[in-house]
């Protein structure tokens, strides 16, 4: 039996324009018009590759996980997304309480898909109307965590980054509490801790993103405790036991490093050393 359906446009949907003051503009991430002016970024929550963006930006987008970074001239009041299979959308960004990108400024735009467009499971690698394959985004995690000194004191404003595989960064700023929440992390990435008279912490996940990654960090006492701090940290979602060191203090996740701790297995504690 032959079925006709009749195929009507799909729309993409604004879900919410913001600025954000917790996320840092630094190395890769900021451009320059022509004039010297420093653009702003729009990130762009859209979990479809192919999506083009017409308007004032300033060099190519780039695409990571759920995300697009769009580099917008400082001023600019308005952006056309065109995605593969749906219509394309103009946001006018004064329609969303924002009259104008400021320079320097970080902004987080998130449109929203509708379910029919690829199906009630989202996108599922069907193509869009000009041919482009739009394909699933690849998994990624929330990271979230305290950022403390060895006092147990909160470090506001402490500067945490990720670094993708791909390269690319992305950061935040800690809050009154010492708190900060990264979201599409993937594994394998890098995450630096750094606070002004601390030494710098890095830490490569090699396993799965923990959910909670709360950092130590040290105060810089000179020479012999400046430069930077390098950990490994492996995270098995299916290992439910808990990890201690041998002064009582809980870990995050499986060390590593070479040592002896004390791991709670099914209730049961028993020694692991690590060689």
């Amino acid at each position: 039996m032959l079925l006709s359906l009749k195929t009507e446009a799909q729309e993409l949907r604004t879900v919410s324009l913001e600025a954000s003051p917790t996320r840092i503009m630094n190395g890769s991430l900021q451009r320059a018009d022509l004039n010297g002016v420093t653009a702003a970024l729009l990130i762009v929550r859209l979990p479809a590759e192919g999506v083009k963006f017409d308007g004032d930006l300033i060099g190519e987008p780039l695409f990571d996980v759920n995300e697009y970074y769009v580099w917008l001239e400082t001023g600019c009041r308005m952006v056309q997304v065109k995605c593969p299979g749906v219509n394309s959308l103009m946001v006018h960004f004064e329609d969303l309480g924002i009259p104008a990108l400021k320079s320097g400024q970080v902004y987080e735009l998130t449109l929203e898909l509708p379910a029919s467009a690829y199906g009630a499971g989202g996108l599922s690698g069907r193509s869009g109307a000009n041919g482009e394959t739009v394909r699933p985004a690849p998994e990624n995690h929330t990271l979230r965590g305290k950022i403390t000194d060895k006092k147990g004191e909160e470090l506001i404003g402490a500067s945490v980054v990720v670094e993708r595989p791909n390269g690319h960064q992305d950061g935040r700023a800690t809050d009154i509490d010492g708190n900060y929440v990264l979201e599409n992390v993937p594994d394998g990435s890098i995450v630096r801790v750094s606070y002004v008279g601390y030494r710098t912490k890095e830490i490569r996940l090699t396993g799965k993103v923990p959910p909670v990654l709360d950092v130590t960090l040290d105060e810089a006492g000179g020479v012999l405790s400046s430069g930077m701090q390098r950990e490994t940290l492996y995270y098995d979602p299916n290992d439910t036991s808990e990890y201690f060191d041998l002064k009582g203090n809980r870990l995050p996740a499986r060390p590593v490093k070479k040592g002896t701790y004390l791991r709670i297995k099914d209730g049961k504690p028993e020694k692991l050393e690590i060689k």
